[in-house]
């Protein structure tokens, strides 16, 4: 109920931003867009701390993530007159673990990172530094910030459920619990120094992989100019009961060049599918009438080709239901709210995924599903 909303709101907010506004709208765009986020994360954190989901592990460059975790807040930090030194170390070890849970993680380190500086001044600098411990092999991050420090008495409980030692309506206390058992369940570490005189250290460390050797991706023909003139834009058949959700999903595919058909009734949906090509299904799981799990298996009764081309949504993808049926088909999804380049590049790697192309070039037209599965 708030995240079908809030996918909406922030995702419109997003969709301004491009837009060339006077400083004061631009201003107040941003603080929309912020806002959203924000109540995003709350849902988020609740839910995962409620009933924690068991990561989808898979082998990740650490410094990759801490990139991605950074780009979240890259336009808030410079707001906000905060310089970050990145201090990586290179050609370190893969680690295990579940890319969106780790991003979460870090996104959380840098948010507290930024409060700590904002409490004492309205400059600062973050530090974020990588590198490999051995006996074990860890990798080991550092976020390091030049803030008002964290008092020695109140170290001991930060990673405490509900305690924040942020102003009322600044924090819930849930941020740093949830990273703490996002680590645990990863096997790893996560502490806290803060030295006499302010500024604080949040360090993660997480049991090193051994590195595995990628074959080389085969590459095969481009399409001529003159053949890709003529092929038509991809076509798209949204799916959501809510109108403001689903015409927030056109809006941002229609933007990108896309043929997008929307319905708010399952039912009428699924009528148009089957009448009609569609290059790709973007669908709601949580629906009146026919739900996106009925959808998807009355096209699997009929052998049809969108039923291996689909983009679930969700605005509880914890739900056990929802997850296992998530699980079982090993179709792609996002989560709700979520970003609008997150949208735009899923859909992309999909419709990339299943081009006529790439299936010839692979010798089959079969989905592949490793690639995006794992966004949210």
């Amino acid at each position: 109920e708030l995240n079908n909303p809030l996918t909406a709101v922030g995702g419109y907010a997003q969709l301004l931003r491009r837009h060339a506004l006077p400083d004061t709208a631009q201003q107040e765009v941003d603080r929309l867009a912020q806002e959203a986020e924000r109540a995003g994360r709350i849902v988020k954190n609740l839910l995962l701390f409620a009933r924690p989901a068991k990561p989808e592990r898979q082998r990740l460059a650490i410094n990759e993530i801490l990139e991605r975790a950074l780009s979240f807040r890259a336009y808030e930090l410079n707001v906000e007159n905060i310089v970050v030194e990145r201090q990586y170390a290179p050609d370190l070890p893969p680690v295990c673990g579940d890319a969106h849970q780790l991003q979460q993680v870090f996104i959380n380190l840098l948010l507290n990172a930024e409060q700590a500086i904002r409490n004492l001044r309205d400059h600062g600098t973050i530090t974020m530094r990588t590198h490999l411990l051995s006996q074990p092999p860890r990798v080991r991050v550092e976020i390091t910030d030049d803030g008002s420090g964290i008092p020695a008495e109140e170290l001991v409980h930060i990673f405490e459920p509900f305690f924040t030692t942020k102003g009322p309506g600044e924090g819930t206390g849930l941020g740093l619990a949830v990273s703490h058992a996002i680590i645990k369940e990863h096997e790893g570490e996560i502490y806290a120094e803060s030295p006499p005189g302010g500024g604080a250290t949040f360090i993660v460390e997480l049991p090193a992989q051994q590195a595995v050797e990628e074959k080389p991706t085969e590459v095969g023909p481009t399409p001529s100019g003159e053949a890709a003139q003529e092929r038509q834009p991809p076509r798209i058949l949204v799916v959501d009961d809510e109108d403001s959700v689903a015409q927030l999903i056109a809006d941002v595919l229609h933007q990108q060049g896309y043929r997008v058909e929307v319905c708010t009734s399952s039912r009428q949906a699924l009528a148009e599918a089957l009448a009609k090509k569609f290059d790709l299904l973007v669908c709601d799981i949580k629906m009146p009438e026919l739900d996106g799990e009925a959808f998807h298996r009355l096209l699997v009764e009929r052998n049809h080709p969108l039923a291996t081309r689909i983009l679930f949504t969700t605005g509880d993808t914890l739900a056990r239901r929802t997850a296992d049926f998530l699980e079982r088909v090993g179709l792609p999804y996002l989560a709700k709210p979520f970003l609008v380049d997150e949208l735009t590049a899923v859909v992309q790697n999909l419709l990339v995924e299943h081009s006529p192309l790439r299936n010839a070039r692979h010798g089959s037209g079969k989905a592949r599903h490793s690639t995006t599965r794992k966004h949210r």
